[in-house]
């Protein structure tokens, strides 16, 4: 099916893209990023735009964007009263860089939203105010017993602390419980796959409880830690998650002064596991000594195929070694 770009700078642009559009087997991408839209704009975007359909186009909006836009809880609520009827193919919302705050996030993981007819699996929320407390909300949703449609989720930039986190991983546990005792598809479809937590004030606490939510099976696949001053600690944490072969396929921990000591616990957890594809280690003061764990890992055959050390001090010698290591088979 083919999809369309709406691209509007207010809201009245939005509704003439909208009516003018072809009807005719599309899915829409609507995009009002950077229209400087405030909360009265986007009241104005949901009860003239979307809720009076557009001529019958709004129904087909499967990604919106209203990231930029000052955007806060009225606006929010506003959003929500008439989004799912609206759009009721909607899977992905991007609302990063506005003022939600926690009484945002509450109002997206209540009945107006995820715990009512919103069924988005791709959510957008880096930079917008977000603390404990609103990451109690979201981790409320993705553990509700009927499971959640979110399998994507960007919090980037928000201040969650390690008890926010502790909270988001709880939730992913018991959505690895759901689907344990499930065995079904549909189960396995309302699991969390993606989480970026760069610069979320995670905490060694919270990288340990991320870590045995993935040891007691969460099937997240993609986990962003970038820029949480984890150290060796953290680096300890997450190694014991991958030495028990979680489903991680890509980690991304750059920028965390993890250091050769955590590069080695690291290094050593990869032997065995079939999983992890992608690991980002960057800027986290590694020298040769905790490359070359690697380069001894890679050489005895491991899954891992993108190492990513960028800005390490490692000597021309060694930096040779893991691209001959990591190069294809026949390369």
């Amino acid at each position: 099916m083919a999809m369309a770009m709406l691209r509007a700078s207010s809201v009245k642009e939005a509704e003439q893209l909208l009516g003018e559009t072809d009807a005719s087997s599309l899915e829409l991408e609507l995009s009002l990023r950077e229209a400087s839209l405030g909360d009265d704009g986007v009241r104005s975007l949901a009860e003239e735009v979307l809720s009076a359909g557009a001529s019958g186009r709004a129904a087909l909006v499967t990604v919106l964007d209203l990231s930029h836009n000052g955007l806060g809880p009225l606006g929010a609520e506003a959003l929500l009263r008439v989004l799912a009827g609206a759009c009721p193919r909607l899977a992905e919302l991007e609302l990063s860089f506005n003022c939600l705050g926690d009484r945002g996030a509450e109002l997206l993981c209540g009945d107006l939203g995820l715990a009512g007819g919103l069924r988005v699996t791709k959510l957008g929320l880096a930079f917008n105010l977000l603390g404990p407390e609103g990451a109690g909300h979201l981790a409320a949703a993705l553990g509700q017993e009927e499971g959640c449609s979110l399998q994507d989720l960007d919090l980037q930039d928000n201040a969650l602390g390690s008890a926010g986190v502790v909270k988001l991983a709880e939730a992913l546990q018991m959505q690895a419980a759901q689907e344990s005792g499930s065995g079904s598809a549909g189960v396995a479809s309302r699991c969390l796959r993606r989480l970026c937590l760069t610069n979320a004030d995670v905490g060694l606490e919270g990288a340990g409880a991320l870590a045995a939510a993935l040891v007691s099976g969460a099937p997240l696949q993609e986990l962003s830690l970038q820029d949480n001053s984890l150290g060796s600690g953290g680096a300890k944490h997450l190694a014991n998650a991958l030495r028990e072969n979680c489903s991680l396929r890509s980690l991304n921990l750059w920028h965390n002064g993890i250091g050769d000591d955590g590069a080695e616990m690291i290094a050593a957890s990869l032997q065995g596991n079939t999983s992890l594809k992608v690991l980002k280690l960057g800027f986290n003061g590694i020298s040769d000594e905790g490359a070359e764990h690697f380069a001894v890992i890679l050489e005895s055959g491991c899954a891992l195929e993108e190492l990513n050390l960028e800005f390490s001090e490692i000597s021309e010698s060694v930096a040779e070694r893991l691209a001959l290591a990591l190069a294809p088979p026949g390369d």
